[in-house]
């Protein structure tokens, strides 16, 4: 059985057509709806397979908050009936790009690897994001997050007088959507985990350095050899901006050959202001 997790962050427009594209006799799927949003009743009622996690956090961009849900969601799908050997972590902004037969089968074939981008470098002084593990940022809190913060200068305050942190451990980075192998998932729960809480708890992205982290210091341990590591199955295209402003692009239907040359299995992300004539061309190829 493969489970797909759902981080879902947005209001809950997405969703109606991301579900029906998960519906497999071999998947269960489960989503944590931000506790800040109210989980629609008629997703609920349209969706009976689907787990919706009852404990919930509010979820803040770039906070642990983002880290502290996808833990949930992976302990909620850990527990279900002990038969999850894979578990595929999505946003509620993706659409499968191949066939769900294929993606199962896919899953079944390669249900050893860790799907997951880390980067080859350990971050250091030189790094682009060094600052984000470096220093302290209150990312969980509208009053402080840099994306809703309304105080200029409270904002200018946190942007130029921010705690420096020490680093105690080799740390890496990657996008955090991912997949893992049971396997893994066992060894990542009979850690202790609060090492790793302490030293991301107040980073910036921290859900970008967290389980990448984890995974380096099983290469290093030898507990992991790297060569069981793998890209994710996710496309993003940070290049360009599309028709709505942000990164990655919002894709739209000129992304159509991009996506079905990719290799990929899901694509990010997807808006139903601008997505929908790419999902039903997908639909049809699919």
């Amino acid at each position: 059985m493969i489970g797909v997790l759902v981080l879902a962050s947005g209001s809950n427009d997405w969703l109606y057509q991301l579900l029906p594209s998960l519906s497999h006799k071999k998947i269960r799927v489960f989503v944590h709806v931000d506790n800040k949003m109210k989980l629609a009743k008629t997703l609920v009622e349209l969706f009976p397979d689907v787990i919706f996690l009852k404990d919930r956090v509010d979820v803040f961009w770039g906070g642990f908050s983002m880290v502290d849900a996808t833990k949930r969601l992976i302990d909620k799908s850990y527990e279900y009936e002990g038969c999850i050997q894979s578990f595929c972590l999505i946003s509620d902004s993706c659409y499968p790009i191949k066939s769900i037969d294929e993606f199962v089968e896919y899953c079944e074939d390669n249900n050893k690897l860790i799907h997951m981008n880390i980067s080859d470098a350990v971050i250091s002084e030189l790094h682009p994001f060094y600052d984000r593990v470096a220093y302290s940022w209150p990312m969980d809190s509208d009053s402080t997050n840099p994306k809703t913060i309304k105080d200029k200068y409270l904002a200018d305050y946190l942007k130029y007088y921010k705690e420096k942190k020490n680093l105690d451990m080799e740390i890496k980075v990657g996008a955090n959507w991912m997949m893992l192998p049971r396997c893994i998932v066992d060894s990542i729960k009979s850690k202790d985990l609060s090492v790793y809480d302490a030293q991301f708890k107040y980073s910036r992205n921290a859900d970008e350095f967290y389980f990448q982290t984890i995974i380096h210091s099983m290469i290093q341990s030898g507990e992991l050899d790297q060569s069981n590591i793998v890209k994710n199955l996710h496309y993003s295209d940070f290049s360009k901006d599309g028709i709505i402003p942000g990164r990655p692009k919002v894709l739209d239907d000129s992304d159509l050959k991009d996506l079905l040359d990719s290799g990929k299995y899901f694509a990010r992300k997807m808006d139903l202001r601008v997505s929908m004539k790419l999902k039903l061309m997908l639909d049809e190829k699919l």
